[in-house]
């Protein structure tokens, strides 16, 4: 009886396994062997075994879950192969979706270092700001060295049934009020800037496409007042005033690098210009 079976370490090279997966297959009752030695404990495959283990194998490369492997070898039929394939199709489309979406975080955040190492510094800028959505809350920080806000960006999370990855997409902003005011010594709001995968179910302040400028420097947000004087000194220089908060965001910060010289905050600040108010 022997010689028409296959030891394991056969039935292992013949199928490309490892023993290990089939003592494995077997202890879930997946694949038993057809005869084991009573005084040696050898286990011997028959041909019986063929069919079952080249339907796992096939199962196991479309990644199927070996319980539900099991369960179709437990009662093969027609109708459950069919079932369990259109089931493994539309969970293999979930997960494509959900690489794609992590494909372009990664492009995003390739491309945000990628300009932080080639950020032109020190310098105001006028640009066009593209359509962003906000995660935003009213909070109150004062701009001293010691601003934390891991808390407010806890409370915007807050009952999100997916975790916010906020790494280089947090912000502050100072209100229309206080920036003609002139006073740069608090914030009033905390925001996540979201991503177009980014499923939140709180509310989403809309920012459409419109004028900013911009500066960005080499720091944090405790060192941004300055540059909110001299984003403002511009604006009455030129005969703007703000119109909206500001949208301040550390693109790159302690979470991404331990050299300061690689911090990078950017400041916008929407604008309208006192020529087009009078019209």
């Amino acid at each position: 009886m022997k010689d028409q079976l296959f030891k394991i370490g056969e039935i292992a090279r013949l199928f490309h396994l490892s023993v290990s997966s089939l003592r494995h297959y077997e202890a879930l009752g997946m694949v038993v062997p057809e005869y084991t030695d009573p005084e040696s404990g050898y286990r011997y495959y028959g041909l019986d075994q063929f069919e079952s283990i080249n339907t796992l194998r096939y199962l196991r490369q479309l990644d199927m879950p070996l319980d539900r492997i099991s369960e179709f070898l437990a009662g093969r039929d027609l109708d459950k192969m069919e079932q369990l394939l259109e089931e493994q199709k539309k969970e293999v489309s979930r997960r494509i979706a959900e690489l794609e979406s992590i494909s372009g975080k990664i492009d995003r955040r390739l491309l945000q270092i990628f300009m932080s190492r080639n950020a032109v510094v020190d310098t105001i800028s006028d640009i066009e700001s593209p359509f962003l959505r906000l995660a935003w809350i009213k909070y109150d920080l004062p701009t001293d060295p010691g601003i934390e806000i891991d808390s407010p960006l806890k409370q915007i999370e807050t009952d999100q049934k997916e975790a916010l990855i906020f790494l280089g997409k947090a912000g502050l902003s100072i209100s229309q009020e206080k920036l003609e005011q002139g006073r740069f010594d608090s914030y009033d709001g905390v925001f996540i800037l979201l991503d177009d995968e980014d499923n939140y179910e709180g509310p989403v302040i809309r920012l459409y496409p419109q004028r900013c400028l911009k500066i960005s420097f080499r720091g944090l947000h405790k060192d941004a007042e300055p540059y909110y004087r001299r984003l403002m000194d511009y604006m009455k220089a030129n005969g703007m005033e703000p119109a909206g908060f500001s949208r301040e965001i550390t693109l790159v910060d302690q979470g991404l690098s331990q050299d300061p010289a690689d911090f990078l905050t950017e400041i916008r600040i929407p604008y309208k210009s006192r020529k087009d108010i009078r019209l």
